[in-house]
């Protein structure tokens, strides 16, 4: 260790004029025209283990340094008998009793050395050392994981933003008995009918375990449903039949697409099961109930024109069912809704429950 930093490592300010003869065992790292670092170590062995220190901590304290001498100077010799303080393993720093007092901040983090007392802050927590005593925040087995910190796994509230797709589910047939329909006027795209819903919800906490919680989410959220048709048909009011109802004429122009959009505001709630260390981080199941906003059709002809018609297109006004949301640990959540309701008013078209599923942000 000594032999290492006796060594000398110069830092040259070298004018056109005064060019020193570098040592024979030496590194030399060429800034510019003029400027030089110098490494220089008595063996090859000694130079393998300067890879173990902080070179660039050494050169921050090599400013301190220049910036002290005078400017008829160009050299700056550091001999230092005791390395210990540049090592990159911070667990060989701290064997070292006579280490000085230091601030280092690095890409490991920050480490603040004041006598007996350490602490490090890097990715992993905060290291604490209080005489013999030594503790690491952040880590779940800590005394002084903080109590936020500590209940992290459970805090899911916030905003969020659900995208996925939509479709429905039913027998298709009319729910009165004075008209029928054919499924394929009706029949979606399933990659064109997409789900978008964005909300708030705040958990309320039951039960917490050391591993476990039970919980009640209750939210706020506004969704939209649309539903792409995959023929050229139109979503229409139909006034001219024995009962008002809606209809899903063939368009007598060709159409790039048309669809039935239904939004809505919703309040979900839902009780949720929360884990700390599972791979499944919860699993919540519950229901939810909401209000039509605004319902309106849009198609756009392979002409490139567009039309958007706003209606109720007797669609129901409320609407209620099942939610169920999963979360997955490095991955997003996964959600999925089931309307208990028909998605259009009783005896006014087809018999069809919607649903929704995708990833939760």
């Amino acid at each position: 260790m000594k032999a290492l930093f006796t060594a000398v490592i110069g830092l040259l300010a070298l004018s056109a004029s005064a060019r020193p003869t570098e040592p024979r065992d030496s590194i030399v790292v060429q800034f510019g025209g003029k400027s030089k670092l110098i490494i220089y170590t008595e063996s090859k062995e000694d130079f393998r283990k300067i890879q173990n220190y902080d070179v660039n901590a050494l050169l921050r304290d090599l400013g301190v340094k220049i910036d002290s001498i005078s400017p008829t100077e160009t050299r700056v010799v550091v001999t230092e008998t005791n390395g210990n303080l540049y090592l990159r393993d911070s667990t060989l720093r701290r064997r070292n009793a006579d280490e000085k007092d230091y601030v280092r901040i690095g890409i490991r983090g920050v480490h603040v050395k004041d006598g007996a007392d350490e602490v490090h802050v890097s990715w992993n927590g905060i290291y604490v050392k209080d005489g013999a005593e030594e503790v690491r925040i952040g880590h779940p087995d800590s005394t002084r994981w903080s109590r936020q910190n500590k209940n992290r796994w459970l805090n899911r509230g916030g905003f969020y933003l659900n995208l996925g797709l939509n479709n429905y589910v039913g027998s298709g047939n009319s729910n009165s008995p004075n008209f029928s329909y054919t499924p394929s006027v009706y029949d979606l795209r399933p990659l064109g009918s997409r789900h978008i819903a964005f909300g708030w919800a705040q958990n309320a906490r039951i039960v917490q375990g050391r591993n476990t919680a039970l919980s009640v989410r209750v939210g706020l959220e506004a969704s939209w449903y649309n539903f792409m048709f995959d023929g050229n048909n139109v979503a229409t009011r139909d006034a001219t039949a024995a009962v008002d109802r809606v209809s899903f004429p063939e368009s007598v122009e060709s159409l790039q697409k048309s669809k039935l959009t239904v939004a809505y505001l919703n309040v979900p709630i839902m009780p949720t099961i929360s884990f700390r260390h599972s791979a499944i981080t919860y699993i919540g199941l519950g229901g939810t109930v909401g209000y039509r906003l605004d319902s309106y059709t849009k198609v756009k002809r392979d002409d490139g024109g567009k039309d958007r018609v706003h209606g109720n297109y007797y669609l129901n006004n409320f609407r209620y069912g099942l939610r169920a949301e999963v979360g997955i640990r490095n991955f997003p959540d996964l959600f999925f809704n089931y309307d208990l309701n028909p998605l259009f008013a009783e005896g006014r078209g087809p018999d069809l429950r919607a649903i929704s599923f995708g990833f939760k942000l």
